[in-house]
């Protein structure tokens, strides 16, 4: 994506977050953010245990190679990547290369990359099996009729095929046919040719991601019941945000606004910084509750702010992140 195109959808996004407030009103906010209160540290808080999972869940893919980092090292790379992930204005990826080239020193560097491309492969899973439990808990919640009914199934549809291709991906590795894709591609067959003299890394690293899936199915679905705990945690600060501000909601309707308002985010990645589409998928949600609109956008700022001090937190952490011992062996380095 160029940079001029960032720009527009940068500037896109922020007309839309500015109009949503615009028509809530500052002055409607302000009075959410006085009843919010000391609920804020809970709010922030609830993201210690989602960041515990997801450590947990990487050291568990880890587990295979002769050494790994301490729990504690894992735990400080996850939280410091995801906020370089958050920094990242487009697609949040930075914080990958970042977390490889903290546990290289004691997995090696293909062990690291495949580790962490399969603990990407398994947030991805977690992500659409909540959206999956998201859509079956829609039905008797949100009791839609027609058009709602059918997008609903559609979803549905849609993430179960998303599953399946996820996991056979994981019982055969992705690199070697991602290369062999893009080959194929006339404007990327260029960028593809200089990664052919790697071919044998890749195929290294696909042997491992399958071998995680092929050698061990328990360590695979508890590090994959990590992610979806861990995921089902961090709806509990959409809870506490509308609770804060005296509306009697339960944990069902804070999964169902973190879930779709996350699907959204997603499938509208490529807007910098989610400007405006957070905002929206919270606000459509919370309104299909029988909530007012400005409950909805004055929790999806609230969540910025989280992010805002996670994403201190994780950069404040970042020369906690290494090094490490090394204890691999120079073959499985090189790789």
């Amino acid at each position: 994506m160029s940079g001029r195109s960032r720009l527009l959808l940068t500037a896109a996004g922020a007309l839309v977050l500015g109009y949503l407030i615009r028509h809530i009103g500052a002055g409607t906010i302000v009075d959410y953010g006085r009843q919010t209160g000391w609920y804020a540290v809970p709010i922030v808080l609830v993201f210690l245990p989602v960041y515990l999972c997801n450590a947990f869940a990487w050291h568990l893919v880890m587990a295979a190679s002769p050494v790994r980092p301490p729990f504690l090292r894992t735990f400080i790379v996850t939280v410091s990547g995801f906020a370089i992930n958050y920094v990242t204005p487009v697609v949040s990826l930075g914080g990958e290369p970042f977390k490889v080239a903290a546990v290289s020193p004691w997995t090696g560097r293909s062990r690291a990359t495949s580790s962490v491309i399969v603990f990407g492969m398994l947030h991805a899973l977690s992500h659409l099996f909540i959206w999956l439990t998201a859509v079956a808990l829609a039905f008797p919640v949100l009791r839609p009729h027609g058009a709602g009914t059918a997008a609903l199934l559609g979803m549905g549809l849609f993430l179960l095929v998303l599953i399946g291709f996820l996991f056979g991906r994981h019982r055969a590795g992705a690199l070697e046919d991602l290369l062999d894709i893009l080959l194929r591609i006339p404007l990327l067959r260029r960028i593809a040719r200089r990664w052919e003299p790697r071919r044998p890394l890749l195929a290294r690293i696909d042997e491992q991601i399958a071998g995680f899936w092929l050698h061990d199915h328990a360590r695979f679905f508890t590090a994959l019941g990590s992610e979806y705990v861990g995921r089902a945690i961090s709806v509990i600060e959409f809870w506490l945000i509308l609770i804060s501000l005296g509306y009697h909601v339960g944990y069902v309707h804070a999964f169902l606004i973190g879930s779709f308002a996350s699907f959204v985010l997603n499938v509208l990645f490529f807007i910098p910084f989610a400007l405006g589409t957070k905002e929206g998928g919270v606000l459509a949600v919370v309104t299909a509750l029988g909530m007012p609109a400005g409950a909805g956008v004055y929790a999806s700022l609230v969540t910025r702010l989280r992010e805002l001090t996670w994403i201190a937190i994780g950069l404040s952490l970042i020369p906690f992140a290494g090094p490490g011992v090394r204890a691999v062996t120079s073959d499985d380095d090189a790789a």
